[in-house]
């Protein structure tokens, strides 16, 4: 049912199988997002995590290093499987992927079901990379979640996608919706010490009262320069991380985010289904191209705007 080849990937991908010691590669600046993530793992509340969000905005970043936290916290090495769909082809020729890679680790990787490693207390972990490049894989997780206790992280960069499958996983899931880079984190990546926030995790009473909003001007007075630089990086270069990471010139940047991004969502997310595949590309581009530049602020998001059509932007 898998053939060689995948295994091997699979075993790549995880290579802290044979090597307790082996970490997944990532870089050292660290989202919110990881920390969203755990605790929405640790709360209960469901036991699959979707994060859906854009491409390149650190989801795969994100999971690598909640990976390295679980494994230096602990949780024995085999008891993490990390799987990337992101157009493998082997995968992709699996008549049901996910429960077919759920019955190959447990015959050849555990080698026992998972529910008999979690009876004794510990616990399982999967984490789904870019599960929307499987067709059917909402009925998959679902039929997972509902006869195992493993733990489950799914992330989407197709909101279209992601969407069309939550309604069957009612109830099992929590979803967190991940944007690009807030300022604090813009700020992180360049450096610089964040002010704490202002506003406290106990609730939105508090916005209800006139001192609230008196100390927060106040405050914002107090870390205005953090805020005003902080604020023109996010002008000049948008929120994602790699136009904050990388030292290559604007125009490189804008080539990347196009084709990675823009063309991603032309080309695949704006066509899903029998309906979308009838969609003419070319008018989707000319769409896009139109929009962000009505909605961009300054010439360095028109040149992303100009880079996502055949034409120069007008």
């Amino acid at each position: 049912m898998i053939d060689e080849i995948l295994k091997e990937q699979l075993r790549r991908m995880n290579e802290w199988w044979e090597d307790s010691s082996a970490r997944p590669l990532a870089p050292p600046f660290r989202r919110h997002l990881v920390t969203q993530i755990k605790k929405r793992l640790d709360s209960g509340l469901a036991p699959a995590v979707v994060v859906r969000g854009s491409r390149q905005i650190g989801k795969t970043t994100s999971l690598k290093q909640l990976i390295i936290d679980l494994l230096d916290s602990g949780i024995p090495p085999l008891n993490i499987f990390w799987v990337q769909f992101d157009e493998i082809n082997e995968i992709l020729k699996m008549e049901n992927p996910i429960l077919g890679l759920l019955t190959w680790y447990e015959k050849e990787v555990i080698k026992k079901r998972v529910n008999a490693i979690i009876r004794k207390g510990e616990k399982v972990y999967f984490f789904l990379d870019e599960i929307q490049n499987i067709e059917n894989w909402a009925p998959q997780l679902k039929l997972m979640l509902d006869t195992t206790g493993v733990k489950a992280v799914v992330t989407g960069s197709s909101a279209l996608r992601i969407e069309k499958g939550r309604d069957s996983l009612a109830g099992r899931i929590s979803t967190i919706n991940a944007a690009p880079l807030s300022l604090t984190e813009i700020g992180a990546i360049r450096g610089m010490k964040s002010p704490d926030p202002y506003l406290p995790d106990n609730g939105l009473t508090i916005l209800f009262k006139k001192e609230f909003w008196r100390g927060l001007a106040e405050y914002g007075i107090a870390n205005r320069e953090y805020r005003d630089t902080v604020f023109q990086l996010f002008s000049d270069l948008g929120a994602y991380p790699i136009a904050h990471i990388k030292t290559a010139q604007w125009p490189q940047i804008a080539d990347q985010l196009n084709e990675n991004i823009i063309h991603r969502v032309i080309l695949h997310d704006l066509r899903l289904g029998e309906k979308g595949r009838k969609r003419d590309s070319a008018l989707l581009e000319e769409f896009i191209q139109a929009w962000m530049q009505i909605c961009g602020t300054g010439s360095r998001n028109q040149n992303i705007a100009g880079r996502t059509s055949r034409h120069p932007a007008r």
